[in-house]
C-alpha cells in the first residue's frame, strides 16, 4: 500500500500537474455552467464586449492549454519515478566522509544541472503535447450537414404533381454551405441524399457540443431548409385532418403528427408586409414567390404535401 501511495505521490508531485488539470476542469465547468444557463451573466458581459462569438474558443484554448500542462507534469513525474527506480536511493546522497560544507557544495553543484534538465524537460514535454494536440484536433473527419429527406406532392385527388422545383439548403457556416436542386418526378416525388463535408476534429467537436457558438446566419440554418416552388395556378392546402395549425392565430404555419413544420411562405410574407410601404417609398414591392417551406424533425425523412387550385388555398 505504501508503495502505491509513494508512486502516486511521485507521479502527481509536479505543480504543473495540478495547475494544468485545474485549468482544464475550471474551463470545462465554466462552459457547462454557461451552456445550462447558470452563468448567463458571463455570456451577457461577453456579448457586450463583442466577444460572444469567441467565448467558446477561449474556453477551448484554456482547456487544451491546461491539458498540455497537466500532461507535462505527468511526464515529469514519470521521469522522476524512472530515476527513483533506476537509482534505488536518493539521488543526492552525500558520502559519509565528507564534511558539512563539502556536502552542501556537492548538493548545490548537483542541483543546478538537474534544475536545467528539468526546465528542458518541461519545455520539451509541453511542446510535444501541443504538437500531438494540434495533429489530433486538425485531423479531418466527416460531418453530416444535410440529412436525407423525401417529399411527395399531390393534388386534391391524391394524384402526383410532377415537374415542381424543390430546393434544399444545407450548411453550418458561410464557408460551408450550399443547396441541392431537384424536380418532382412522374410520381410527384423528389429525394435528397445526405450531404457530408470534411472538417477538422476541433470544428466537429465545436458543432457537436457548442452549436450556439455560430451566430451568423447561413443557408440551411433556419428551421425550413426545404423550399417547394409552386406555379401561380397552384397553392398549398392544409385543410385535411392530417394537418393542424402549428402556431395559434397564424394561418400560414402547420404541423402534422410526425412533427413536420410547414409554412406557406407567400401567405406569410403577404400577411407581414406593410401595405403603406410602396406608397411611402415609391418603390414597387415585388410579389413574394409562391413557395412552401418544410422543416423535418430528427428521425423523420418524408412528407406528403397537397396542392390545389389557387382559389382553394389554405
Amino acid at each position: 500500500m505504501k508503495t502505491i501511495q509513494s508512486t502516486l505521490r511521485i507521479l502527481t508531485g509536479s505543480p504543473l500537474f495540478w495547475i494544468g488539470f485545474g485549468i482544464s476542469l475550471g474551463s470545462l465547468f465554466v462552459y457547462l455552467m454557461i451552456w445550462t444557463g447558470h452563468m448567463y451573466w458571463l455570456a451577457t458581459i461577453a456579448i457586450k464586449l463583442h466577444a460572444g462569438l469567441f467565448i467558446g474558443q477561449f474556453l477551448a484554448l484554456f482547456f487544451v492549454a491546461g491539458l498540455c500542462l497537466g500532461i507535462s507534469g505527468l511526464v515529469l513525474g514519470l521521469v522522476r519515478l524512472a530515476k527513483r527506480i533506476s537509482v534505488g536511493l536518493p539521488a543526492l546522497a552525500a558520502p559519509s566522509n565528507m564534511g558539512p560544507s563539502g556536502a552542501a557544495a556537492s548538493v548545490h553543484s548537483a542541483t543546478r544541472p538537474e534544475t536545467r534538465l528539468k526546465a528542458r524537460l518541461i519545455i520539451l514535454a509541453t511542446l510535444f503535447c501541443l504538437l500531438i494536440m494540434a495533429l489530433v484536433l486538425n485531423r479531418p473527419c466527416s460531418y453530416t450537414v444535410g440529412e436525407a429527406c423525401q417529399i411527395r406532392v399531390t393534388d386534391q385527388n391524391h394524384q402526383p404533381v410532377p415537374g415542381l422545383r424543390v430546393v434544399k439548403s444545407w450548411g453550418f457556416s458561410m464557408e460551408h454551405c450550399g443547396n441541392q436542386e431537384r424536380w418532382t418526378d412522374s410520381g410527384g416525388t423528389v429525394s435528397f441524399a445526405p450531404v457530408s463535408v470534411e472538417i477538422s476534429l476541433l470544428k466537429h467537436l465545436e458543432m457537436r457540443w457548442a452549436p450556439a457558438a455560430v451566430h451568423s446566419w447561413y443557408p440551411g440554418r433556419d428551421s425550413l431548409p426545404v423550399t417547394v416552388y409552386l406555379p401561380e395556378n397552384l397553392a398549398a392546402r392544409f385543410d385535411s385532418e392530417l394537418w393542424r395549425p402549428a402556431i395559434p392565430g397564424d394561418p400560414t404555419a402547420y404541423t402534422n403528427q410526425s412533427g413536420i413544420f410547414v409554412r406557406y411562405l407567400r401567405a406569410y410574407a403577404l400577411a407581414n408586409q406593410n401595405p403603406n410601404l410602396a406608397a411611402r417609398t415609391g418603390l414597387k414591392i415585388p410579389r413574394p414567390n409562391n413557395t412552401v417551406g418544410v422543416g423535418f424533425p430528427d428521425g423523420i425523412e418524408s412528407v406528403e404535401l397537397q396542392v390545389g387550385e389557387n382559389g382553394e388555398k389554405l
